[in-house]
């Protein structure tokens, strides 16, 4: 196991001092571990985390209080498994998207041309935010816009017979 050093709160700010403990190397089990093994590593996990409930942590966690908290992890848990990659799959999860959405738009003063989707956080959510507004400064096709975007270069190219590219001309994003 490795010790890092961890931010501490002291008088309102943060400082390095909490301990976190990092195993060295993880192997898969031969044999999958017991519930009561797999849930004490989780909790050894824990130990050094931040108090957020207090309210006074700066992190991205908001807590909405016992009772809202336990509705939202039973309908975590009832669409733990499902996902929004495919709707005719997975109808259900369609629905609270559009659901979603409509109350998001209402909520906002949009109209029914107002559109969107559900997005798992993070960069992920960022990239889909800001491409709507690159694409109104850029009148660029969608792969120019997700090359900007990612900071990729772009490349236009044709295919040779033998089936491999040749790029014509690479623009910097």
């Amino acid at each position: 196991m490795v010790e890092r050093a961890r931010p501490r709160k002291r008088g309102g700010t943060v400082a390095a001092s909490r301990r976190v403990v990092v195993a060295r190397v993880m192997r898969i089990p031969d044999r999958g571990w017991p519930e009561d093994r797999v849930f004490a590593a989780l909790e050894a996990l824990r130990v050094h985390d931040m108090p957020w409930r207090d309210g006074r942590t700066w992190a991205y966690v908001y807590d909405p209080g016992p009772e809202a908290e336990a509705v939202l992890k039973r309908a975590f848990g009832m669409f733990l498994s499902e996902n929004a990659l495919d709707p005719t799959v997975f109808p259900s999860v369609l629905a609270l998207e559009t659901q979603v959405v409509a109350m998001a738009a209402a909520h906002l003063g949009g109209d029914d041309q107002v559109v969107g989707n559900f997005t798992s956080g993070g960069t992920e959510s960022i990239i889909l935010a800001a491409n709507p507004a690159i694409s109104a400064v850029e009148a660029k096709s969608s792969a120019a816009r997700s090359a900007s975007v990612s900071a990729l270069k772009r490349c236009s190219a044709t295919i040779t017979p033998t089936g491999s590219p040749r790029c014509a001309t690479v623009i910097r994003a």
